[in-house]
């Protein structure tokens, strides 16, 4: 990871705030190149070492340039969900892991509770689920 003259600055920057104040530690997040050039997003968590006077620093720089992409893409996926005026259920291997409450509505259910962990074929008869199975899932 290349840091440059930017990148730095704010580290020296959290230093400063340590020692004018009566904080022992800080952490924040910036962007830094990869030697590939990728830029990647760091957590940054710096203590100042010396109980009464300053010695130094220690400091973590750690990656989380994927977690922050899963954040981010977690919160467009629920603002689309809670913007959608359809019912939105996930499953997972054919048993309901999360529904809104239009899906609840939409089924006759007074709560979320009483879907999740039980399958869509509650939802259907038999007919109604061979159809569904045969016609509607391959095209999932």
């Amino acid at each position: 990871v290349g840091m440059d003259e930017n990148d730095i600055a704010h580290i020296q920057s959290q230093i400063d705030d340590l020692i004018t104040t009566d904080q022992r530690s800080k952490r924040s997040e910036f962007e830094l190149k990869s030697r590939n050039g990728e830029p990647k997003i760091v957590e940054n968590r710096i203590a100042l070492i010396g109980e009464n006077e300053f010695r130094g620093t220690a400091g973590v720089l750690r990656d989380v340039t994927s977690r922050k992409e899963r954040e981010r893409q977690l919160a467009s996926f629920q603002r689309a969900i809670e913007q959608g005026a359809d019912g939105v259920a996930i499953l997972d291997d054919e048993e309901y892991v999360y529904v809104d409450d239009t899906h609840v509505e939409m089924y006759g259910f007074d709560n979320k509770d009483q879907l999740i962990g039980s399958t869509w074929h509650t939802l259907y008869d038999d007919s109604e689920i061979s159809r569904l199975e045969a016609e509607a899932l391959p095209a999932v």
